[in-house]
């Protein structure tokens, strides 16, 4: 009996452990470069073929306040009908993710709406977004590999 409730104590430690290492590395401050990041992600996502735009282009896209990037990469398509795209954001205060995730979401629901219905592939790959918020950086990305792209942001960090 004695030793079923250590176990129990041991177990819950272990679980406590594990998600205030979680914890920590949400709120953790990477000091990589923006463009490196979105290098990276672009690289092994496929999405190389993309054409890289401007701090102009994304702060327009995305209407990203400029007071509250210290950095970014966006890559998309010219072509209308293409979806695929990729921005990596270094955020000058983690405390500002909440309110660019949430336009991110609106940002894929829109899309969605646009190609539901007539465009079959297109929405298919906006349904399979990513974001994902890692500290002070923000990645968002609609690609083929969108799995890839996460795990090649987390590296990169």
């Amino acid at each position: 009996m004695k030793t079923l409730r250590i176990k129990e104590i041991l177990c819950v430690a272990v679980l406590l452990l594990f998600v205030l290492a979680m914890i920590g590395q949400k709120g953790r401050v990477s000091d990589a470069s923006a463009a490196d990041v979105g290098k990276a992600v672009s690289a092994a996502a496929g999405l190389a073929q993309l054409e890289t735009r401007g701090g102009k282009a994304f702060q327009k896209e995305f209407g990203l306040d400029p007071q509250q990037f210290d950095g970014g990469y966006y890559a998309a398509s010219d072509d209308v009908m293409e979806v695929r795209e990729l921005l990596v954001v270094r955020l000058k205060d983690s405390a500002a993710a909440t309110s660019l995730l949430e336009q991110l979401k609106q940002r894929v629901e829109q899309k969605i709406v646009l190609f539901e219905g007539y465009a079959a592939e297109q929405t298919a790959l906006l349904k399979n977004y990513k974001l994902v918020q890692r500290g002070n950086f923000v990645l968002y990305t609609v690609c083929d590999a969108p799995s890839d792209a996460v795990r090649a942001f987390r590296a990169a960090l």
